[in-house]
């Protein structure tokens, strides 16, 4: 059963990347694939980085839910455009 979860979520994966690689190329812009990574991936990512960052998955998702990080819902899963996370996250501003 895990390795079905497994492929499922790779598939989806897959899916939104070639989407947002087709958008793009619709927008007229040459075709750019963005980091779409899950939550999870992303603070895996950022804490990789950084071991002793005090990110969490409610800011992340807040900022998903106020648009200030752009975002596909697939079910309960968010996945987020990591670069555009960072972006947010090392900007002036602070998110509210």
């Amino acid at each position: 059963m895990p390795e079905q979860n497994n492929t499922r979520k790779g598939t989806v994966v897959r899916r939104v990347a070639r989407l947002w690689a087709f958008v793009s190329h619709l927008q007229g812009g040459i075709m750019e694939v963005k980091r779409m990574r899950t939550i999870y991936e992303c603070l895996r990512l950022i804490k990789e980085a950084d071991p002793e960052s005090e990110l969490t998955y409610n800011l992340v998702k807040c900022l998903c839910d106020n648009d200030k990080v752009l975002y596909i819902k697939s079910g309960k899963k968010y996945i987020v455009n990591y670069d555009g996370l960072l972006e947010q996250l090392f900007s002036k501003k602070i998110a509210n």
